[in-house]
């Protein structure tokens, strides 16, 4: 039986993006922006760094304005991140410039695509507003991506409850029936190998980030690459959830 037909038999596989460091390096645009909003919203210049690596906007907002003496109230963080999204989205052309698709992303997001069992979104500590100023940098690729699916970083500041919303999103706007165990993480950090383990569903890590491979193993990631361009190890974790039920 081809994978496509087993796919179907089985029902749909849901394959969830990381955006930074993963698809996609957005340049220097994006920590430029969030000094202006900071420096707008509070008046005081970003001088202390947080790691934005998998963690949430939410998350991102509320660690900033700690570490920058301020007292992180939801109306401040919600302004902050607001703020944040109006002046990156006017960076768009700078990100443009400067950002660019990592390798192998292109040619993976079409490989999934082929499948009719497949559906692709992501699940991205980004912003609903300012993910589509990254992705665009995927070029048409990005239109395989079901944004309206997804799970962004301004819907909980828990990454590990970002998993459920995007499976009850892809569940309600298609019909389907979707479930963890046949959803695939794609990720470069801890925290993205930590979010599918949470939920029960499947990681592939990329060591295309600031985590190396050896830490993404060690946080219990299915599979570790050195990046995306080994298009067939991702396609065979997809297709195994495909034929898994098929063949039970």
């Amino acid at each position: 039986m081809a994978d496509g037909q087993a796919g179907n038999a089985a029902g749909p596989v849901l394959v969830l993006w990381d955006i930074d460091q993963t698809l996609v390096k957005a340049g220097p645009a994006s920590r430029e922006a969030y000094a202006d909003a900071l420096l707008a919203v509070t008046g005081r210049p970003l001088t202390e760094r947080v790691d934005f690596g998998g963690r949430t906007d939410l998350h991102i907002a509320r660690e900033t304005l700690r570490a920058h003496g301020l007292l992180p109230t939801d109306d401040l963080i919600t302004r902050l991140n607001e703020t944040f999204a109006e002046i990156f989205a006017a960076r768009a052309d700078q990100v443009r410039r400067e950002g660019v698709a990592l390798p192998g992303a292109v040619a993976l997001i079409g490989a999934l695509a082929d499948l009719p069992y497949v559906h692709q979104s992501v699940l991205t500590g980004n912003q609903a507003a300012t993910a589509p100023v990254k992705l665009a940098l995927l070029g048409a690729a990005a239109r395989h991506l079901r944004l309206d699916i997804g799970a962004y970083g301004d819907d909980h500041e828990d990454r590990d409850k970002l998993v459920p919303l995007a499976l009850g999103r892809a569940a309600a706007a298609t019909g389907g029936g979707f479930a963890a165990d046949r959803t695939v993480l794609i990720g470069d950090t801890v925290r993205d190998v930590e979010a599918a383990l949470h939920n029960g569903a499947r990681c592939v890590a990329v060591a295309t980030g600031y985590t190396t491979a050896d830490e993404l193993a060690r946080a219990g990631a299915d599979i570790v690459l050195a990046d995306l361009t080994d298009v067939e190890a991702v396609l065979d974790v997809v297709r195994s959830l495909g034929r898994a039920e098929s063949a039970a």
